[in-house]
């Protein structure tokens, strides 16, 4: 395990899906925060938090709320990293149902091999990357305050410019797949079909 915390970024307002994506359900019956929660819990040591803009008190999931409303998921990241106790948050977005364990085993490896890394994230070689799958160290917390507080647009690309981050390389582009349209929720599930 991980000296980390996590947090499973799930206050959109799924707009483009046409319905809360954390409700949405696996081939196995899971809802998309179930299968996000697991994966964090599986690798981190620390507490995993969901990350809502409006909470849901009957989720039964401990509960991380924006401390900047309507900024976006860096909103997610920054309520986090405020509760923060462990060196890693380890972030994960809803809508990345293909996410494994391993993904963040293998962050966790590269912080090693680079020196004093703010941000880790995954990219494919030609291809995506992802800094809603990533490992954040949680001396990046004034920083993301600083910058939602700064009034710019809450763009993580345009945050993590400022940062120390680090691409990692992975083969396995499916890992990346997100679903924001109910046409890449068709895609996820056919994914899962055997």
């Amino acid at each position: 395990m991980l000296p980390a915390d996590g947090v499973v970024l799930a206050g959109g307002q799924s707009r483009r899906m046409g319905q809360p994506k954390h409700a949405l359900t696996t081939a196995t019956g899971v809802s998309l925060l179930a299968s996000a929660w697991s994966v964090l819990r599986e690798v981190c040591n620390g507490q995993v938090w969901v990350s809502r803009a409006h909470p849901d008190a009957a989720s039964g999931y401990a509960e991380v709320l924006d401390r900047f409303p309507e900024r976006g998921p860096l909103a997610g990241i920054e309520a986090a990293l405020a509760q923060c106790r462990q060196e890693w948050l380890c972030v994960l977005a809803v809508d990345l149902p293909f996410v494994p364990p391993e993904l963040f085993l293998s962050l966790y490896e590269a912080s090693h091999r680079e020196h004093r890394i703010d941000v880790l994230y995954p990219v494919v070689p030609g291809g995506d990357r992802q800094p809603l799958a990533a490992l954040w160290n949680t001396r990046t917390r004034s920083a993301v305050a600083d910058f939602l507080a700064s009034g710019r647009a809450p763009r993580v690309e345009s945050l993590i410019q400022e940062l120390t981050a680090a691409e990692v390389a992975i083969e396995r582009p499916e890992w990346l797949m997100n679903v924001n349209t109910p046409e890449e929720w068709a895609l996820a599930q056919a994914r899962w079909q055997p």
